[in-house]
């Protein structure tokens, strides 16, 4: 069974997703930091939700599930249509 894990890594190249999961994680944590930073900066009343981390942390893991289910659509329709051919 190992050797079969290991023969289809070999013949679909991941090295694109890793690059793009660790991107993603990187943009998170900028996002994270500029949502923290955004009422600070603006200085608005109307960004009530990013005042304290329970909104801040919402915004973002909903954001990162976003990205992360699209990168998946991606790679699972990827593996499909080339198993296919």
């Amino acid at each position: 069974m190992n050797q079969l894990m290991s023969i289809e890594l070999k013949k679909n190249n991941l090295r694109p997703y890793v690059f793009s999961a660790i991107g993603i994680t990187i943009a998170m944590a900028v996002f994270l930091f500029m949502f923290a930073l955004l009422p600070r900066i603006l200085k608005d009343s109307s960004l009530d939700m990013f005042t304290n981390y329970k909104g801040i942390v919402l915004t973002v893991s909903v954001m990162e599930m976003c990205a992360f289910s699209i990168l998946s659509a991606v790679m699972y329709s990827h593996f499909v249509i080339e198993e296919y051919n």
